[in-house]
């Protein structure tokens, strides 16, 4: 299983084909974002297009909506986790300057868990049929800024 939590979610090609790649192989893939919206509504709505996709090859997407989501956390299979600064997207990755720390611990990990199944009490779940239905201009508008998504 792999668990994430970020508040936001703009991930670049390689880290959203692991993601489908991990889900589609039957892996337990869960998902934490913020629930919009925040002060800034573009990473909102270019993350959309990005959930929607990995949502089709069964990840698991949760919106947190007690307050503002900071944490920047992932676990794998209770063995291997990180924690840090870096938010799940392509400005992180590549242009600011984050830091994690990766732990090979199952305590440290089962803790991670136990956070995040906490926090899911505090969430809906993603629904796609959902997402479509708020017409085409929405989601028009969510592509536009999708396209924004290395500068976000």
């Amino acid at each position: 299983h792999v668990y994430l939590q970020s508040p936001f979610f703009l991930p670049d090609a390689t880290l959203a084909e692991a993601l489908t790649e991990a889900a589609l192989s039957g892996m337990d893939v869960k998902l934490m974002v913020r629930a919009p919206p925040s002060g800034n509504r573009l990473p909102d709505w270019a993350g959309h297009t990005f959930i929607e996709e990995i949502v089709k090859a069964g990840v698991r997407v949760f919106l947190y909506d007690k307050g503002y989501l900071h944490a920047k956390t992932i676990s794998i299979d209770s063995e291997i986790c990180s924690i840090g600064s870096a938010n799940i997207d392509i400005r992180s990755f590549s242009i600011n300057y984050e830091l994690n720390a990766v732990f090979y611990s199952e305590q440290v990990a089962k803790q991670l868990e136990a956070d995040f199944d906490r926090d899911l009490a505090h969430c809906k779940e993603f629904d796609p049929e959902e997402y479509r239905k708020r017409g085409t201009v929405a989601r028009f508008r969510d592509s536009v800024a999708r396209l924004l998504s290395p500068l976000l």
